[in-house]
């Protein structure tokens, strides 16, 4: 039988240390982020009313091209530029 640990006064003093980070991380990162899903729920402007519509705002986001249409034009920009096409041409002349 395993024997229970006895909590000491250094124990108890780690999580009264521990308390304010925790109270910190809570209210600055989690709060904000469940706040935030939350209200991805809704058709909202931000001042009007709120309209209830579920997950529809994510199958729209995830419908379609969309949603890799920036990087696809980062990408054509990077590679159409001739700032790229010299530096590929100056390597296969070294080699």
């Amino acid at each position: 039988m395993k024997k229970k640990k006895n909590y000491t006064r250094t124990d108890k003093a780690a999580y009264f240390f521990l308390l304010p980070a925790a109270v910190i991380y809570l209210s600055v990162i989690v709060a904000p982020v469940c706040y935030s899903f939350f209200i991805s729920l809704f058709k909202w402007n931000g001042i009007g009313e709120k309209q209830f519509v579920g997950l529809s705002n994510y199958i729209n986001l995830f419908e379609g091209d969309k949603i890799f249409q920036p990087d696809l034009d980062c990408f054509d920009y990077i590679c159409d530029h001739d700032h790229c096409t010299a530096l590929c041409s100056d390597t296969e002349q070294a080699v």
